[in-house]
């Protein structure tokens, strides 16, 4: 692959280094301390009458069947060498699909199988460790807070929109671009502001 355009004689090579499938929420050179984007095990949940099937963005499949009871009294058989433990709640008027998964994520689904949330377990050494929810998206979920259980205070990150959707980031500073590349973060947002 190559590349020309103003300010380049003739053709470059593009290094395959730089070339990535996985889009990013932070521009090359950024580091954040924690996980940006997890690589979610779930995007959606197919339910039916005799259990639940949880479908990765491959298109592989794990079934959850159902082993008695209705409605939030509803168990559920993980398949064979998962400890996932996947539950029925009513919260906000609806049913939803809430999996404890393998990958230490607590995911949540509508009735009708959309993933809703998606948020890091706690911590059972650590109760009062920070929570990490992420925003669902369609390959990966990015980071949109790092949440306190014991005061519910949280820090939001704000993503230009892009690829992956996001929302308006407040006015950059003089000099600095409004909102940045697209899909990349933006903004940072404290409790105290």
């Amino acid at each position: 692959v190559t590349v020309g355009g103003p300010g380049i004689s003739g053709y470059v090579p593009i290094p395959p280094s730089w070339l990535s499938t996985t889009p990013s929420a932070l521009p090359q050179g950024w580091q954040l301390s924690t996980d940006i984007e997890s690589g979610q095990s779930y995007s959606k949940a197919i339910i039916t009458n005799s259990g639940v099937v949880l479908v990765d963005s491959s298109g592989s499949s794990e079934e959850f069947k159902k082993t008695g009871g209705d409605g939030v009294t509803s168990t559920f058989a993980p398949p064979a060498g998962s400890v996932a433990v996947l539950k029925v709640v009513y919260e906000n008027n609806a049913y939803h699909y809430r999996i404890t998964a393998d990958d230490s994520m607590t995911y949540t689904f509508s009735a009708a199988g959309a993933l809703e949330s998606l948020i890091s377990n706690n911590d059972d050494l650590s109760p009062a460790s920070a929570l990490y929810v992420y925003e669902p998206g369609v390959d990966l979920a990015r980071l949109k807070a790092i949440k306190d259980p014991v005061s519910g205070r949280e820090i939001q990150l704000r993503y230009s929109p892009g690829t992956f959707g996001g929302s308006q980031c407040a006015d950059a500073p003089s000099g600095f671009s409004s909102q940045g590349p697209a899909g990349m973060l933006c903004e940072l947002v404290y409790p105290d502001n």
